[in-house]
């Protein structure tokens, strides 16, 4: 007897579409919640510079100047997380940087100091940028 066609085992194109458009779905889900932890990341560096507002207030209540480090203001800043103060009599600024995802860093001043830690242009906003690729450090 001649064993018939829809005997043999083998995967028809329907089966074939079905798992290439799973592994699609999957591949974009993935994808996606690359993009939440961008902004996670960028929520945690914005927390920890409002935090530092209420620090540097703090600090210059008790001082007469605002703090110019981190050790001196006394503040730890989240995990992974690496900040940078400067501060002087009448202003200060800062900086943070996740260790993480460091191609992104957000900064803030306050008062007569220039801004300087791009991208904070405005006193008292907080401004998120990608880092620039110029191979500086500041």
């Amino acid at each position: 007897m001649l064993p018939r066609l829809a005997d043999k085992a083998g995967v028809t194109l329907i089966e074939v579409l079905m798992v290439a458009i799973l592994i699609g779905l999957l591949a974009a889900i993935a994808l996606a919640s690359m993009g939440h932890k961008r902004n996670v990341y960028l929520a945690v560096m914005q927390a920890d510079l409002r935090n530092v507002i209420t620090a540097q207030e703090i600090y210059h209540a008790d001082h007469g100047h605002y703090a110019n480090s981190t050790p001196e203001l006394g503040f730890v800043p989240s995990e992974n997380v690496h900040l940078l103060v400067v501060g002087d009599s009448v202003s200060w600024a800062a900086r943070t940087q996740h260790r993480i995802r460091n191609d992104y860093r957000c900064a803030i001043f306050m008062g007569t100091a220039d801004p300087i830690f791009p991208p904070a242009k405005v006193e008292g906003m907080i401004e998120c940028l990608p880092k620039k690729k110029t191979g500086l450090t500041r």
